[in-house]
């Protein structure tokens, strides 16, 4: 008797924990996590995931693990669910990335979601690419991806297998993309590959490097992105009248005439300083001038450290043409400095401004678009050392953001840069990137008494720039997180409010959701290239802005009003 009862004493408790897990099972499937991410993805190429969750609470966290085909885990990151439910994740592959199927988990409040997506493809998207060419030539390839409005990225590799050339663009609305670069002077000679992926479709392209006709030759490895396009190669079989011409200056002052068709390298005496102009960089045949600043009184450093010397580039003619850039590469004698502190810096009249810069090697990098200028390679010891940047997509806008002092880190040495941001924030982030005055106007905002005080001057300053305005309701809304539409009018009123020449035609498909008031904001923000569209061919103008973005923004702005 006692063994029957002891035997459904055991029957209940099994079946009270069965319905005990099964309950738990239910609660832990009432929220799901859906996924838009893409599925071929090139090595070394930006990746971002957009997610979305149901009956999941906002601020909850949600984390992603990425392994390789062998099943390493790559790449671990968190965020958190905005207001609306949403979240996202951007990361870069590794350059040697490998081939094959790569597994993704995102999971967080009880839900999970995996995807896989294939680092390598058969996809035909390469339309225009050379056969051959020579070291120091400039290199173009073209074509379509499936999508418009999406990142595309390319990585080039050498007969080694080295990676020498890694970047990304957007295409067009068609989905045409164009990415250029210059291949370097000492380029081992052979077979090179180029890989480029996007909009779901992945190419491979390769191309023979053979011995250049030329004893000078162009050099550096910078390039550009570009978007549309398709057609021939220029000639790149070495004749005369397409070689890059390069020079040695003296220890003084040089000079070295180029050509818009073949642009041109110019070296300082000691090696310290190379200047690369791209082909089709300029708006017509010049004399690029370069002399090193003997008198350096009358650029004044302060606190930054000078590494090497301060050079005066000049253009004898023309300037450089909307959406290119020259490259200008020094070579570091502080090779101790943290690459963070290390920039790139020119001479506006009257102060140093930061250009950013990123490490080649022993060089630091950077591409401008305007010269006429002095210009050196300076450490700023105050500058943070920030832990979760190196290898953020965003790193070489932030960096320079930083070295402006326009941005600032956390207090435990990170930026967080999926962190959103505020109508106050941005407006204190364009204020001081244009370097405008703050103002002590009382403002007149129906919330004025929730402005916080150290954000006043700032909104005054870009209210009275008419950079800014309030809501309907005479609000200004300091503490709201901003918005893509809001960021993209805030751009284009301070650059001067010049709406988009195409009338504010839009292709995306969420065209409908832009508020009216924004469409020619948004218009010529895109026409500029000033902000992109999202996967899918998207605007998203509801979606707010992270810390990352905004960096990537206002970085465009700087270069779009040649600061």
């Amino acid at each position: 008797m006692n063994s029957l009862k002891i035997r459904r004493s055991s029957a209940m408790i099994m079946t009270g924990l069965i319905l005990m897990l099964l309950l738990c099972s239910s609660s832990y499937a009432a929220g799901t996590i859906n996924l838009d991410a893409p599925s071929v993805v090139v090595s070394g190429g930006m990746m971002e995931v957009i997610g979305a969750a149901e009956d999941i609470e906002a601020g909850t966290a949600i984390g992603m693990t990425i392994k390789n085909p062998a099943g390493n885990v790559v790449f671990v990151d968190e965020t958190k669910l905005n207001d609306d439910g949403e979240f996202n994740f951007v990361f870069r592959l590794p350059g040697q990335g490998e081939k094959g199927s790569w597994q993704m988990l995102v999971s967080g409040g009880g839900a999970e979601a995996n995807h896989s997506f294939t680092v390598g493809g058969d996809a035909d998207v390469v339309s225009s690419a050379p056969d051959s060419t020579n070291p120091g030539k400039t290199v173009n390839f073209r074509g379509k991806v499936p999508q418009g409005n999406v990142p595309v990225g390319i990585i080039v590799y050498d007969p080694q297998g080295l990676t020498i050339f890694v970047d990304e663009t957007f295409s067009d609305t068609k989905g045409n993309y164009d990415f250029k670069f210059s291949l370097p002077a000492e380029s081992s000679l052979g077979v090179w590959t180029a890989q480029i992926a996007g909009g779901g479709a992945y190419g491979e392209t390769t191309f023979q490097v053979g011995k250049s006709s030329s004893s000078g030759g162009g050099g550096g490895s910078g390039g550009s992105g570009g978007s549309g396009g398709s057609g021939k190669d220029q000639d790149v079989d070495g004749d005369k009248e397409n070689e890059t011409p390069s020079g040695t200056l003296p220890s003084a002052v040089g000079s070295l005439e180029i050509s818009p068709a073949t642009g041109g390298r110019v070296t300082d005496s000691d090696g310290k300083l190379i200047v690369t102009v791209p082909a089709d960089t300029l708006t017509t045949d010049t004399v690029l001038m370069v002399q090193e600043v003997t008198d350096v009184s009358n650029y004044p450093t302060g606190s930054l450290i000078l590494d090497g010397k301060i050079h005066d580039i000049r253009l004898g003619a023309g300037v450089i043409q909307n959406g290119s850039t020259v490259t200008l590469s020094f070579a570091t004698n502080l090779q101790n400095t943290d690459e963070q502190r290390l920039n790139i810096y020119y001479w506006n009249g009257s102060r140093w401004v930061c250009l950013g810069g990123q490490s080649a090697g022993s060089d630091v990098e950077v591409e401008v678009n305007h010269l006429n200028k002095q210009f050196a390679l300076m450490a700023d010891p105050s500058l943070p050392v920030l832990k979760d940047i190196s290898s953020h997509w965003a790193y070489n806008e932030i960096k320079r953001l930083i070295g402006m002092k326009v941005a600032n880190g956390y207090s435990d040495n990170t930026f967080q840069p999926q962190k959103e941001v505020t109508r106050a924030e941005f407006a204190k982030l364009i204020v001081q990137a244009l370097n405008l005055p703050l103002l002590e106007s009382t403002l007149s905002y129906a919330d004025a008494s929730v402005i916080p005080a150290w954000a006043k001057g700032y909104i005054a300053a870009a209210e009275e720039k008419g950079i800014i305005q309030g809501y309907e309701d005479k609000s200004f809304r300091p503490n709201q997180l901003i918005s893509r539409t809001e960021m993209a009018a805030m751009i284009v009123r301070a650059m001067g409010g010049q709406t988009a020449s195409s009338g504010g035609n839009l292709e995306f498909i969420d065209a409908a959701e832009i508020p009216s008031w924004a469409e020619d904001y948004v218009a010529r923000a895109v026409q500029e290239m000033i902000i992109n569209g999202k996967p899918g061919n998207k605007f998203a103008p509801q979606v707010k802005a992270t810390r990352a973005e905004s960096a990537v923004m206002i970085y465009r702005l700087l270069n779009s009003l040649n600061i």
